[in-house]
């Protein structure tokens, strides 16, 4: 895939471009997201399902802020983010209060649930997937 005009003048101010690992460590220093750390937080905690949102696309929208979320904690030296928290947040953040509830009640029977198990729970019992 070529690089379009941005990136290829951006690369041409890099003094260190003679591997490809170099020149991605270029890039990601330029492009990569800057946003604090409580900015990122603040955005994947107040993540809720909107009003036309589906439960897969309230899912890909809250997995972005969380990955953007780990990536924060890694370039700050913060500790890790437990997958767990994702998963937690995915059932908080639906917009259907007796949905949640039961994800609520099958997360508690199985405690080590990921969020796909519990996503494909959610979707089996919402309307969406009829």
């Amino acid at each position: 895939m070529p690089f379009g005009p941005d990136v290829r003048s951006e690369l041409a101010y890099g003094p260190d471009r003679e591997t490809a690992e170099k020149l991605l460590i270029t890039l990601k220093k330029v492009y990569s997201d800057r946003r604090p750390l409580n900015t990122l937080a603040m955005e994947f905690y107040h993540c809720r399902q909107g009003v036309y949102e589906t439960i897969r696309h309230f899912s890909h929208r809250l997995n972005r802020a969380f990955t953007s979320l780990k990536a924060g904690h890694d370039r700050n030296g913060a500790s890790p983010v437990p997958e767990s928290l994702l998963r937690d947040q995915f059932i908080a953040g639906l917009r259907s209060d007796g949905l949640r509830l039961h994800l609520v009640q099958h997360r508690i029977g199985r405690a080590d649930a990921s969020l796909l198990d519990i996503r494909e729970f959610a979707l089996m019992l919402s309307s969406e997937e009829a």
